[in-house]
């Protein structure tokens, strides 16, 4: 009784140095309770945010800033931004949304072989398929012929990739690295803080980012019915160089305890001429949002809460998860019962068994507050945007659940331009026609398992 005692007061005062994020903390006292001792083991190990020291005091990532904003910092989403420290959207770039496993291929190879100085890649998930092997030739072939290479890839979304293919591109001239390794697990905040971005970068000029791994069943030539549906994004134009910048960022700090010099910083301003040769109707206004250490503190809970709380005509949510905040799922709540068109679009089974368990008591409530569940039979969906009204689209790397919103490193794109917005939206409808309501079955079991997984949730 007195272990017991001691362990949950110890625990109970760990849990209030994140109050503001409650959810799971139940889950973890009543496993305290039941078990005192493994209970807090567990929870000190798992449990929280765990954030360590060197991700608590990395400052916001430099982005360059531009004079031309085209009365982007009118836009009050912007403007939240840019008080919290990021920098004002431009229309100074060109945006190509890239809906299908082909052109995002295609697009892929096409970008870096055009690099004539610099490629820098990250990819949270990189695996020795058609794609990987594929990618690294190319790299090799670019860096043998004097171009700086550089590769990161997630430590833990890429455990399986082989040292010998990183070994072949660092043999080649190029440079490799691995975004805090496993092999570094002791420290408890690796289990999160995960690098979830996915980028490339081309002499500063071009970048590929968004959603999707540059693995094989998600980029091909050849889909079948097993290719996973998702999108990329490639920028033209002055946000390149600011998504530059955020790998530069990641690069330095992944690297700073190796025996190598850190890169040299970008200036901090991009170049007036980057984009200005781009026709009017072809410019598209975009704010670079780094989610994570190193953006502003839960910059994409303040942005995405801001826009859903605006929302008069509709909320448009794709994610292969959702699991969101207790707030996020309030406001999603309210504005559903005010009348406004609420739908989320989720796998009828995704690559994550336990996050579909988790998301189902979370559909029940917004169809019982008058929303949409929509789930996309037969392959995985992958794809992540949340679209509100005509204001804005944000598209990138980020998912609607509690990892993304507060335990990820993410990169996200807010899309101001009303073309592309329809375009989305356009995609958004075509996907939802493919979809099925979501079986929402009343029944004790299922609500029962999604009680359970909800209080956990902030660990899934």
């Amino acid at each position: 009784m007195l272990v017991g005692a001691l362990t949950t007061l110890i625990a109970m005062t760990a849990m209030r140095q994140s109050e503001r994020h409650s959810v799971g903390k139940f889950g973890w006292l009543l496993l305290i309770l039941l078990s005192p001792p493994i209970g807090l083991v567990l929870f000190l190990f798992l449990g929280g945010r765990k954030i360590s020291a060197e991700h608590e005091n990395r400052e916001i990532v430099q982005l360059p800033t531009h004079a031309s904003i085209a009365g982007g910092e009118s836009h009050p989403l912007a403007e939240i931004a840019v008080t919290r420290g990021l920098v004002a959207p431009s229309d100074h770039n060109r945006l190509r949304v890239l809906l299908d496993p082909e052109s995002m291929w295609k697009a892929l190879f096409e970008v870096v072989e055009s690099a004539e100085r610099r490629i820098y890649v990250h990819s949270f998930i990189l695996i020795d398929d058609r794609v990987g092997q594929r990618l690294i030739d190319v790299l090799c072939a670019k860096a043998k012929s004097g171009v700086e290479v550089r590769l990161m890839i997630d430590g833990f979304g890429s455990f399986t990739f082989p040292n010998g293919l990183l070994e072949s591109l660092e043999q080649a001239g190029g440079y490799c690295t691995r975004f805090k390794p496993l092999s570094r697990i002791a420290k408890f905040a690796y289990l999160n803080y995960r690098n979830h971005r996915k980028l490339m970068v081309v002499d500063g000029q071009q970048a590929i980012l968004g959603g999707a791994n540059f693995v094989e069943y998600e980029m091909t030539p050849t889909p079948d019915n097993e290719t996973w549906v998702d999108f990329l994004l490639q920028v033209d134009g002055q946000a390149a160089q600011q998504i530059e910048a955020v790998f530069l960022s990641d690069w330095d700090f992944a690297t700073e305890q190796e025996s190598r010099p850190p890169l040299s910083k970008l200036t901090t301003s991009v170049s007036e001429a980057q984009g200005n040769e781009l026709a009017s109707e072809d410019r598209t206004m975009m704010q670079v949002i780094p989610v994570g250490p190193d953006g502003p503190d839960e910059i994409l809970d303040d942005l995405w809460l801001a826009a859903i709380n605006r929302a008069n005509d509709r909320i448009w949510i794709v994610t292969p998860y959702f699991v969101p905040p207790p707030t996020a799922m309030r406001s999603l709540e309210i504005a559903a019962r005010r009348g406004v068109d609420v739908r989320v679009i989720v796998p009828e089974s995704s690559d994550m068994p336990p996050a579909d368990v988790a998301r189902g008591d979370y559909l029940h409530d917004l169809t019982e507050s008058g929303g949409k569940a929509l789930c996309y039979p037969d392959r995985m969906v992958h794809s992540k945007m949340l679209l509100v009204d005509d204001q804005v689209a944000y598209i990138g790397s980020a998912n609607f659940d509690m990892r993304s919103f507060f335990l990820n490193y993410e990169l996200v794109l807010a899309v101001f331009d009303q073309t592309k917005i329809d375009e989305l939206a356009t995609w958004y409808d075509k996907l939802s026609d493919q979809c099925i309501d979501d079986p929402v079955e009343k029944n004790w079991r299922r609500r029962l398992l999604g009680i359970t997984a909800r209080v956990f949730a902030e660990e899934m």
